[in-house]
């Protein structure tokens, strides 16, 4: 009995120190598309791209993301659709998230409020195995970032009708 124990406790410790070592993976949002939706709930595509800082490929079976607005919910996705995160590398990978619209409505007033949108984008990628693998990226976007993008890409800014 006390051969099993250790083996066990031999193994947990194991499994602890190889959860520990796997470094958060680094996430950033790379696309926004609309897709079919309904008077109270907004459906977009987020395709985000994780990268992988490890020396290790990650093979994962899914992944979970939060997409926070303000302080607040904003949009929630998931996808069961696997990938493999290479070592040193990085992948796309697209999720189908839902947007309620009285969340996207509190959003859009405390924006006007702040002059500022702070977000934060956090997350799973689980693993083919007894792992996950969590990230995270926040930030704020002022008036002025949305101009410089504009600005940078080309795209002409809105203009409100008389």
């Amino acid at each position: 009995m006390n051969k099993t124990f250790l083996i066990a406790a031999a193994l947990a410790m194991l499994l602890i120190q190889g959860c520990a070592t796997q470094p958060p993976v680094d996430v950033y949002l790379s696309d926004i598309r609309s897709l079919p939706s309904t008077p109270l709930e907004q459906r977009v595509a987020l395709a985000i791209r994780l990268q992988n800082p490890s020396d290790n490929t990650i093979s994962a079976s899914g992944v979970s993301l939060a997409l926070d607005i303000n302080g607040g919910r904003f949009a929630r996705g998931v996808s069961s659709e696997p990938f493999e995160l290479p070592a040193l590398g990085e992948t796309t990978v697209t999720i189908d998230a839902s947007i309620s619209v009285i969340d996207a409505v509190r959003r859009a007033m405390s924006a006007a409020r702040n002059q500022a949108v702070r977000y934060e984008l956090t997350g799973r990628v689980f693993t083919n195995g007894l792992r996950s693998v969590r990230f995270r990226r926040e930030g704020e976007l002022s008036a002025q970032s949305f101009d410089a993008l504009s600005a940078s890409s080309g795209a002409q800014p809105i203009q409100p009708s008389p």
